[in-house]
């Protein structure tokens, strides 16, 4: 039992680090338009694999930046994107850090301000959609992420709906009938949930946290996620046991409210970038105006631009020589 013990302790400390790393280092590094693509397919991806790869990445240019080591940042956007997109792109990662840290004070106490980031709002977009993933039953390059979501929220309440219905109106004993049907809802269930939330569920946070507080907002984020997984195990076997069907009615309420919740309250993140989020959320409910966010960009432009355009060029002198010596 002590090794069986020390072996859950071991490897749920390993899950709890690769989910709270791996999700944030992919959206920050992968383009905004095939972000939500590979964030999915890190799901399939073995740890093995993972744990032998991991040596082997660049630092996320955005943590560097965050850091001040705007130097090594750039570096590591010229590998990614190349040496044409990465001045613009370190440009507005600094420009957004800078709009993030105007009014930053401590980070823990961060988390749960408004501001022109508006970070208490999207940490609980992050940590609403960790729970509302694991309260849809589960323990029981993609489209738009919003979509996505809100159909297999819709369609998880239809299977919730109709696996109460059939277990209430079947016969008690030999209903072999009833029972094949509502397994075979089920499994679709199973499928549809497996398409269209398990991969988002994870992605979304990564997105929707600003720089400052990303990191502890997605752990946030995944104790939320553990925690009411957790609380679903614990409480399936009890309530089919005492109310039976019923509970498939509550399981289709979560559902129907995550459904609306997303429509209404979560906003798209497909093809904007990290960078864009911010400047959106500034734009939408922090107060920010155009002309502020424009001089802002001047003002970061003309700081780091020579900077920038020094390691370009050097880059680009580089590659000349390596083309000129094969």
């Amino acid at each position: 039992m002590g090794e069986l013990i020390a072996g859950r302790i071991i490897c749920g400390l390993g899950v709890g680090l690769m989910t709270s790393t791996v999700g944030i280092y992919q959206a920050e590094t992968v383009p905004a338009k095939t972000r939500g693509r590979w964030l999915t397919l890190q799901l399939l991806v073995f740890l093995a694999v993972s744990g032998f790869l991991i040596p082997l990445l660049p630092e996320s240019p955005r943590w560097l930046v965050k850091h001040g080591d705007f130097d090594e940042a750039l570096e590591v956007l010229i590998r990614l994107q190349g040496p044409e997109r990465a001045s613009e792109r370190l440009a507005k990662i600094v420009e957004a850090d800078t709009l993030e840290k105007q009014k930053t004070t401590n980070e823990f106490r961060s988390l749960f301000t408004a501001g022109s980031a508006q970070n208490f709002r999207r940490l609980c977009l992050a940590c609403g959609i960790m729970v509302m993933h694991q309260l849809n039953g589960i323990s029981l390059s993609k489209p738009q992420m919003r979509p996505f979501l809100v159909f297999g929220a819709a369609y998880q309440t239809a299977s919730f709906a109709i696996i109460a219905a059939l277990l209430a109106l079947g016969p008690t004993h030999d209903s072999k009938v009833y029972g094949i049907a509502a397994l075979v809802v089920m499994f679709l269930y199973y499928g549809v949930n497996a398409a269209t939330w398990l991969g988002p569920s994870w992605a979304y946070p990564a997105e929707i946290l600003p720089l400052q507080i990303r990191e502890k907002g997605l752990a946030l984020g995944n104790i939320c996620y553990w925690l009411f997984q957790f609380l679903i195990v614990e409480i399936t076997p009890t309530a089919l046991a005492n109310i039976g069907y019923r509970f498939y009615i509550i399981l289709a309420c979560f559902n129907l409210c995550s459904t609306l919740i997303v429509y209404f309250c979560y906003p798209e993140t497909k093809s904007w970038s990290l960078e864009e989020l911010d400047f959106l959320f500034a734009r939408k409910y922090g107060g920010v105006t155009e002309a502020e966010i424009r001089t802002l960009d001047k003002t970061t432009t003309q700081q780091v631009k020579p900077q920038m355009q020094e390691h370009v060029n050097n880059a680009t002198e580089n590659d000349v020589k390596g083309d000129d010596s094969k």
